[in-house]
């Protein structure tokens, strides 16, 4: 947090990292920190990129979103998990205000945490494993980069 920052403003770097593609943002729904479903989330996001990396992410109570007038639409996800598809979320008609709104309250009532590169290798290594996620869908330059002896689990 920037010293200069007040507890009820957003930096405008943090609206970088909540990127939308037509007016829109991606989401995920699970239904608890606790739940293993965040990390089978994290594991498919991970799954989705071309190379291993820190994979920061936010988590918010869903409430908030009716209040800040944002509406959520039921849209399959992209992922080489087929269940953790079903799962994604799209915010719909969001304007800059509305982002801004989101972001702050974030802030306030979210979560923000990070997995390093050690614990994405885990998370997806673990997912292929346990047959959740389709290692044939895997990019190359990600595939080689989780096989470790030959095997993906090992």
């Amino acid at each position: 947090m920037e010293p200069w920052l007040q507890p009820d403003e957003l930096a405008a770097d943090a609206l970088q990292d909540l990127r939308t593609k037509q007016n829109r943002l991606s989401v995920y729904l699970v239904d608890s920190l606790e739940s293993p479903a965040l990390n089978r989330v994290l594991a498919a996001m991970a799954a989705s990129r071309d190379n291993i990396d820190k994979l920061d992410y936010a988590s918010f109570d869903w409430s908030f979103l009716g209040d800040l007038g944002i509406e959520v639409e039921a849209v399959p996800g992209g992922t080489p998990d087929e269940e953790v598809n079903q799962w994604h979320r799209d915010l719909v008609e969001l304007t800059a205000a509305k982002l801004a709104a989101l972001g702050l309250t974030m802030r306030r009532h979210g979560n923000v945490s990070r997995k390093y590169p050690k614990d994405v290798t885990d998370l997806i290594r673990e997912g292929v494993r346990l047959s959740q996620i389709d290692y044939g869908r895997l990019k190359q330059t990600l595939a080689s980069k989780i096989i470790v002896k030959g095997s993906v689990a090992e």
